[in-house]
């Protein structure tokens, strides 16, 4: 009996080490795992004004808890190597394109082998109703923070 509750004891613990040490993945790219991010820099959707439709359909039509961006590369653009691009995702949608990363910003991260340690976050979606209802998406990029540690360290 002792042996029994023994060997329980084990598994939980297993089980509660495994799950406080596992990473959690980022619901945007589940091959990335999320670990401890910060704020590496605020910033707006570049374009956005070429996928109004787009940007309109993915607000209005899906639950706002589930709004959510992700970036996606784009070696291949023909105006831009370094490209970044943002595409909105939520309960209604699994991608749809909104805009890109500002090129500067884009080449940064790019030529600086930074991709894999960000992701965007949603804070704010704003509308100017003074303009049309006119909308604005901001979005903070967000970095690894070892990462950026290491980056604080060599400027």
């Amino acid at each position: 009996m002792e042996f029994i509750i023994g060997m329980s004891f084990v598994y939980i613990l297993v089980l509660l080490v495994y799950n406080v040490n596992k990473p959690v993945l980022n619901n945007k790219d589940s091959d990335k795992p999320k670990y401890n991010y910060k704020t590496y820099e605020q910033a707006g959707v570049a374009g956005l004004q070429h996928n109004i439709e787009n940007c309109n359909k993915w607000l209005k039509n899906s639950d706002e808890k589930s709004l959510d961006l992700f970036f996606e590369r784009e070696p291949n653009n023909k105006f831009d190597k370094n490209a970044i691009a943002i595409y909105g995702k939520s309960n209604r949608y699994d991608k749809i394109k909104l805009g890109y990363l500002a090129s500067f910003r884009a080449k940064e991260i790019v030529e600086d082998d930074l991709f894999d340690y960000v992701i965007p976050s949603l804070p704010e979606i704003q509308y100017d109703e003074k303009n049309n209802n006119r909308v604005n998406v901001f979005f903070d990029i967000l970095m690894e923070e070892n990462k950026l540690k290491e980056l604080e360290e060599y400027s």
